[in-house]
């Protein structure tokens, strides 16, 4: 799968009319052909050792913020604690800082906080408006008449407050000349190093393109990273719960691995 990632094009999903959404289209997992292979090979640079590294910074923060967190629970009048809403939460916390730029606060069990909020609905991990699910399975019934329609199925509230996010992050960096070494930066660093590897003296993307690019990608990692992450650590935080002695063996590796920490 790996040795043949390259042939791996042409799926989709949901096919939304771009004048309905014109960064749904964006989504590597929608784009076809040429194009698909062009946005493939402006991501795939983003995932080295070294530039992963660069984004840790941001977990290490949002860890000692869980850290912080879970602490303040143990020592609550209540030290029950629903596994999946607290690692949505941190996962939700991580997805906002790399892909949004935005450090939205959520790891303080506030069910108010819209950033929250808003993440849940986008990711489907709450229920959205019942306008929004209706559209959902209109168009996965009938998907060559909601494209005709320009019928977009994503909830149009919780897309575009991300999308205004994403924007507002790159305008601040753009007039401010300033990193946070997250996806942001890591895909403009993609933009500049394949137009300096094509040696051209002019961009080869519009700005347009970059900025779907970007806000599309950034966003498409709600879809993806949101319920699959918290999923698998909510059930590794529950089995170790069960499993004492496995906890302490962990623990104790950790220790040895990272005496420092």
């Amino acid at each position: 799968m790996v040795k043949d990632f390259e042939h791996f094009i042409d799926r989709n999903f949901l096919n939304i009319h771009p004048e309905a959404n014109k960064y749904y289209g964006f989504f590597l997992v929608n784009i076809k052909g040429e194009h698909w292979r062009s946005i493939r090979n402006l991501l795939t640079p983003m995932f080295t050792s070294s530039k992963l590294k660069s984004i840790m910074p941001l977990l290490h923060t949002n860890a000692d913020n869980l850290t912080k967190y879970l602490e303040e629970k143990v020592n609550s009048t209540d030290p029950d604690m629903d596994c999946k809403d607290t690692f949505q939460r941190l996962t939700i916390e991580n997805l906002g800082n790399l892909g949004c730029g935005f450090q939205g606060n959520v790891l303080n069990g506030d069910e108010d906080n819209i950033f929250y909020k808003q993440a849940m609905i986008l990711s489907g991990s709450a229920a959205p408006p019942v306008i929004s699910v209706l559209k959902f399975v209109f168009s996965l019934i009938f998907p060559n008449a909601a494209y005709h329609m320009r019928v977009n199925p994503i909830d149009e509230g919780a897309f575009n407050f991300f999308v205004d996010i994403v924007r507002k992050s790159m305008a601040e960096r753009k007039n401010n000349n300033f990193r946070r070494n997250d996806f942001i930066d890591l895909m403009l660093d993609s933009v500049k190093e394949q137009e300096a590897e094509n040696n051209s003296s002019s961009q080869i993307y519009t700005d347009e393109d970059i900025e779907a690019f970007i806000v599309s990608n950034a966003l498409m990692l709600f879809f993806v990273g949101n319920d699959t992450t918290s999923g698998a650590l909510s059930l590794i935080m529950l089995n170790l719960a069960l499993h004492p002695d496995v906890q302490t063996k962990l623990y104790n590796e950790i220790k040895v691995t990272y005496p420092d920490d």
